[in-house]
């Protein structure tokens, strides 16, 4: 049913960082990005569970709008190429949504303008399993609609630091999160400036809270010799 992908990925995520809570493993820093912004306010403690959850509700119903869809592309190009590529294809409803790395990027847009980008010569790409735009600002009257649906935010001091990656910064304490949260669907998101700033490693232990490894191997690109645990990693997953 709708939504249940984006829930369930949100709570794995928060039961993730309670168990490792409960083994003694405080962050000294959570990193957040895209859906991950909820689950990571709620780990640091700036949310509770009920409030992450009714925040993430929230965003799926906006994400019931035929405006939403669309396609991601993750680029194997850094900012600049895909920037190239962007202009050689010359279509408004195409825009850079994440750079992960120096060598990674995803692209957010239309089906039709994905389908028009994935003709051209240039770097090598790959459609993701999501069939929504994000990071874009198309979806600003949706962001909009974000806030009217969620009204005041129940939020808390923060116990640990998170930096957003769509902000640029770490989050503070007159940080109001609902309209940060809103903004982190129409502005672009920037990990790798997270990473240019923990280098070099010194020992530091990433732990990937998200299902999967987009993070984990952005860390192994940005820092080579980090130590990486990935444990929402499925076996055998496509990399």
């Amino acid at each position: 049913p709708h939504g249940t992908s984006m829930l369930a990925q949100f709570a794995a995520s928060v039961a993730l960082s309670r168990i490792l809570a409960q083994a003694g493993t405080v962050p000294s820093l959570i990193l957040s990005q895209s859906l991950g912004e909820c689950a990571a306010l709620v780990a640091a403690g700036a949310l509770t569970i009920a409030e992450g959850t009714r925040l993430v509700c929230a965003l799926s119903d906006v994400y019931r709008s035929p405006g939403t869809r669309g396609a991601l592309v993750l680029v194997q190009a850094g900012e600049a190429e895909t920037r190239a590529l962007l202009a050689r294809a010359a279509r408004d409803d195409l825009v850079l949504a994440c750079v992960n790395t120096p060598r990674q990027t995803v692209v957010s847009g239309s089906a039709d303008a994905v389908a028009a980008l994935m003709g051209l010569a240039g770097p090598r790409r790959k459609i993701l399993p999501v069939p929504l735009r994000a990071h874009d600002p198309a979806l600003w009257e949706y962001r909009d609609r974000f806030l009217s649906l969620i009204g005041e935010v129940d939020q808390q001091p923060l116990r640990v630091p998170v930096y957003s990656s769509t902000q640029r910064r770490c989050y503070t304490e007159a940080e109001k999160l609902g309209e940060a949260l809103a903004d982190n669907w129409v502005m672009p998101a920037y990990s790798i400036d997270a990473f240019i700033r923990l280098a070099p490693p010194r020992g530091r232990l990433f732990i990937e809270l998200g299902v999967g490894r987009t993070l984990a191997y952005s860390v192994g690109e940005m820092l080579p010799g980090a130590r990486t645990l990935t444990p929402l990693d499925p076996p055998g997953a496509s990399r």
